[in-house]
């Protein structure tokens, strides 16, 4: 038996399902599910991005400029962001 090869289930995307998923989220446009009619879940999206060298990211600190008062508005006026 090879030693490199593990057990498990087999992968849900090929190569060019990978390769679309790496552009797209490079470009800040995720459709996995759309695309692929595939569903994965939080967990599984993370280990995807870890092996494609990329992962989720947050800012650091929030933007200085920021008025918290907009924000609010903006918030109470567009649906589902709250």
């Amino acid at each position: 038996m090879d030693a490199r090869k593990r057990g498990g289930r087999p992968p849900k995307l090929d190569g060019t399902a990978l390769r679309w998923i790496y552009n797209t989220v490079a470009d800040k446009n995720p459709l996995i599910a759309e695309r692929f009619k595939v569903n994965l879940s939080h967990s599984s999206v993370c280990r995807l991005l870890d092996e494609l060298g990329l992962s989720a990211q947050r800012p650091p600190w929030r933007a200085y400029q920021q008025e918290p008062e907009a924000v609010k508005r903006w918030l109470e006026k567009t649906p589902g962001k709250a």
